[in-house]
């Protein structure tokens, strides 16, 4: 027979996009949580209620999420590099963008945190912190992703072969690109077929 004191404890090996989703539901449960931990007479309590738990649980929600966006643009059945390519650099653009508003003290990009910050219930805002973490996040990025830029030529190749112009080429490759750039029925072929 079991003890009331034994707990069996149940392990789930959870890949990190559901580990993001599931911070959403305790942010929104966070009083309700707090109330069970006060009950329980839990020693994470006084930790769980602290600012710093509060500001960083808000932020981690908006992060996790946009992560979260990012990782569904890169899966599916029908996704190119192309597309890969364009949603990596518009999420390191925005990493941007985030870190440049929160140096003006603009934190609008983070909803749950501007609500949180918004209600009043805390003293001080962590722009430092978030700060630091976007640069981290996209410092990050760049060793996975560190010529995204230099294929953007390839990658336009790709997407219309005959927009470049001759000189873009290389030389070995000049003459044969001159012939498919002025090819009638080329152009044609090219233009009825998709990505």
């Amino acid at each position: 027979m079991w003890k009331q004191s034994m707990r069996l404890i149940f392990h789930t090996n959870v890949r990190w996009l559901s580990k993001g989703n599931l911070l959403g539901p305790l942010y929104e449960l966070r009083e309700e949580v707090a109330l069970f931990l006060e009950i329980e007479q839990n020693e994470y309590l006084a930790t769980f209620n602290s600012e710093e738990v509060g500001l960083s649980l808000a932020y981690l929600v908006d992060i996790f999420e946009a992560l979260n966006v990012l990782n569904r643009q890169l899966q599916g059945k029908n996704t190119t590099i192309i597309a890969h390519s364009d949603a990596i650099r518009a999420f390191i653009g925005k990493l941007q963008v985030w870190k440049r508003r929160i140096l003006k003290k603009n934190i609008s990009s983070f909803p749950r945190l501007n609500e949180i910050l918004n209600e009043g219930s805390f003293s001080d805002s962590p722009k430092t912190e978030i700060k630091d973490h976007l640069k981290g996040l996209e410092n990050e990025f760049q060793p996975y992703f560190p010529r995204i830029g230099e294929r953007m030529f390839v990658f336009s190749l790709a997407r219309n072969p005959l927009s470049p112009e001759v000189d873009d080429v290389t030389e070995d490759l000049q003459e044969q690109f001159r012939e498919l750039k002025f090819n009638s029925v080329a152009k044609d072929y090219f233009t009825s077929l998709d990505l």
